[in-house]
């Protein structure tokens, strides 16, 4: 088993987190990419940050070696997530996923079918799960594939949609995380048009995507809820 971690330097908590993954998974070997210039550790692999956390994907993907199941997942999992609660879905999965599958597995979304740039379902762009290398390797092109095109502008009503999430009127709903100023936007845009484009192209390589839930559903349940929670509980610190 190999995981693979992007972070942007390293924020509170990180060591620590960090150390609470490798106690979950004793016999992993733990990749970081360091997605902040001139940031990296010996220990750590050093990012480009071209395309944010999604650039760090696949050069972390370059340097497995194994033969799977791969984790490949960002800092959010300790900054924006119930750790103990996904570090305990991934255990499970681990534990009971068809290594011969290829699929991806990760937090999946369900919402609607508003937008025909968003697909139903998509999954969230934190957290991936691969069995197999013929997985990863779909990935790998799948990500190869996005990050290389000229990324769609999309409809008006898109791009309403990401205003709105971006900049939201209340702390119920969109975005609340991180700096608010032009810059900070503008990358949080491109994140959603590459996870949304991400999820659509990754079908088209012949990987179906499927919820990390459907090896704990009840507790997955949990655990999305008390992300929800807490996701709202920050926003109201705002």
């Amino acid at each position: 088993m190999e995981i693979g971690m992007v972070t942007y330097g390293h924020l509170e908590g990180f060591e620590n987190g960090l150390n609470r993954v490798q106690k979950s998974f004793q016999n992993a070997r733990i990749l970081v990419v360091n997605n902040r210039p001139n940031s990296a550790k010996i220990s750590e692999l050093q990012g480009t940050n071209t395309h944010f956390e999604f650039s760090g994907y696949l050069q972390v993907c370059e340097y497995f070696t194994g033969s799977g199941p791969f984790v490949i997942v960002n800092d959010t999992l300790f900054k924006t997530h119930y750790t103990a609660g996904w570090l305990q879905l991934l255990k499970r999965a681990i534990d009971k996923l068809d290594t011969k599958a290829d699929v991806v597995y990760g937090d999946i979304r369900w919402d609607g079918k508003a937008y025909s740039e968003r697909p139903h379902p998509f999954l969230a762009s934190w957290l991936f799960v691969l069995p197999n290398v013929r997985s990863l390797q779909l990935f790998k092109q799948s990500l190869s594939a996005i990050l290389t095109e000229e990324t769609p502008v999309g409809s008006a009503e898109y791009q309403r949609f990401l205003h709105q999430w971006i900049s939201p009127k209340g702390k119920l709903n969109g975005w609340h995380g991180g700096a608010k100023d032009d810059e900070s936007r503008a990358r949080k845009e491109r994140c959603i048009r590459l996870e949304h484009r991400f999820s659509t192209v990754m079908p088209q390589y012949k990987l179906p995507l499927t919820s990390l839930g459907v090896f704990s559903p009840f507790f997955y349940s949990i655990v999305r809820g008390l992300d929800r929670i807490k996701t709202r509980f920050a926003a109201s610190l705002t």
